[in-house]
Formats: structure tokens, sequence, C-alpha cells
């Protein structure tokens, strides 16, 4: 675990031209949905790793209140000694699948970096469905995931080796490796998952060369009118 952690920290702090052109894209992805909110939202970080890219975006916000979880506690750890400055971001230990969150708790609920695609294909629209629980009505949800294109699937023979991880099997649809296996998750799938939960797709976006990024909005009064037939 203790070398996984390490290629990680690598992928974060050293990342390939690739990688760091997604996470400049993404920061302005967020940046762009976060000025939509009032002063005071509450934005949460679902599997927030060492907290990229929470480090960035509470210093730009300084006026919101940011929720970084994750159920690693080494990542737990290092993303609390990178943010123990700012006061408004709170570092959590937490499982979303717990589901013990309050609901209607956020404006925005964002999940990157494939966390969709490194779960059972089961849990995934119990992902998509708790992150419509605990956002509020109207309020916005970012999903970012892997592309499933030739170019990603050429980037990710680079990518694994570069953090010292052994590639398996690398197809358009997971790259197994010693380490673990990653899927690919398709735009489609996530959204048919977003349709499923009421959740309005209103943009599809590129991030960078090797992710994409799907945001949608919650309405809940949809959810009221199939629970009461009306």
């Amino acid at each position: 675990m203790s070398d996984y952690f390490n290629n990680y920290l690598k992928a974060i702090d050293n990342p390939l031209e690739d990688s760091k052109k997604a996470f400049d894209d993404e920061l302005n992805l967020f940046k762009k949905y976060v000025s939509k909110l009032p002063i005071n939202s509450q934005i949460i970080d679902i599997g927030c790793g060492i907290a990229r890219p929470l480090d960035k975006i509470c210093k730009i916000y300084s006026n919101y209140n940011f929720i970084g979880i994750d159920n690693n506690k080494k990542m737990i750890k290092e993303a609390k000694n990178r943010l123990h400055k700012l006061d408004n971001v709170n570092i959590i230990f937490k499982d979303i699948f717990n589901k013990d969150l309050d609901k209607d708790m956020f404006n925005l609920t964002y999940s990157t970096y494939n966390l969709i695609g490194s779960i059972n294909n089961s849990k995934r629209n119990d992902l998509i469905k708790e992150k419509c629980r605990i956002t509020k009505d109207n309020g916005y949800i970012i999903t970012i995931t892997w592309k499933t294109d030739n170019y990603t699937t050429e980037f990710l023979k680079k990518y694994y080796p570069y953090i010292n991880i052994n590639i398996i099997k690398n197809n358009s649809l997971k790259t197994i490796t010693d380490k673990g296996k990653f899927e690919r998750v398709s735009v489609e799938e996530i959204k048919n998952l977003y349709t499923k939960n009421n959740i309005d797709i209103i943009e599809i976006k590129n991030i960078g060369k090797i992710w994409i990024a799907v945001v949608g909005r919650v309405k809940k009064q949809n959810l009221k009118v199939l629970k009461t037939g009306k």
C-alpha cells in the first residue's frame, strides 16, 4: 500500500502533460459552477484523495464551505496536512456508501479521477443516487471519468508505468493492473444513471484529452411528482 500511495502522489504532484491539462480544465469547470452558487454554499468532493483539486478551489473561493471525504485513512491524513491552514474546508474519513450524510446538504456534489470507474458496476447507481440525495434541489452534480476513446487507451499505457504500476490488460472498457481493476465508464452510462435519478443533464464537456465531465442539475420536484403520481 505504501508503494501505491507514493505512486499516487507522483501522479498528482508530477503529472504527465495530458494529466496536467486535465487538472487545469477540471479546475476551470469547477470554477464555472461554484461561481453560480450563492456565498456560503456547501460543496463536497467525494473520494477526495489527497485533496486535489480542493487545495486550489478552496483558496479561490474563501467564502464557500468545502468538505472532502475519502475512505482511505492515509489519503485523508495527507489531505489534512495539505489543507490545515484553511478554515473553509473539512476533510473527513468517510465512505459515501454508508449514506450517513444529511440529505439536501450540498449545493454542488462532485467526484473525479474516475471514482465511478473504480467501484463495482452494481454500485454505480448507488453512487449517483446518493449524490442526488445529499444535493439540494437545483444543485449541481458533476462526474468526471476517463474517456473511452483510443487516445485515452494509449495514454494509460504511459500513465500506469510512469507511476510504477504494471498493466495486465488495457482496452476501451477497462484497465487491469497489479494494483486493481479500473473500468472505463461511458458517457451514455452516466447519462442513463442521471436520467434514472431525475438529474437533468446540462453539460457534457471534455476535460483535457483524457477525461470527460457530465454535469447535471438535481430536480427533486420531479421525484415528488413521480412518487405521488400527480
